[in-house]
């Protein structure tokens, strides 16, 4: 759990320095960001709070352990 998290945050944050080092350096709000930026961006964060979210049921104690 906590390598995928650290995975996940470190993705969030490293997707900006790969939207700057695109060639030309495109602007805010181009369609670069519209296809490919945001979404990536939105797709980490989402998987972020799944995993936040997620945890608690998978440590929980199974009802069919006996």
């Amino acid at each position: 759990m906590w390598p995928a998290m650290g995975w996940m945050a470190a993705t969030l944050f490293a997707l900006a320095g790969f939207r700057n080092s695109a060639p030309g350096s495109p602007p805010i709000g181009c369609l670069l960001d519209g296809t490919a930026f945001l979404q990536a961006e939105a797709i980490v964060a989402f998987g972020g709070y799944v995993v936040v979210r997620g945890t608690p049921v998978e440590l929980a104690p199974s009802s069919d352990e006996a």
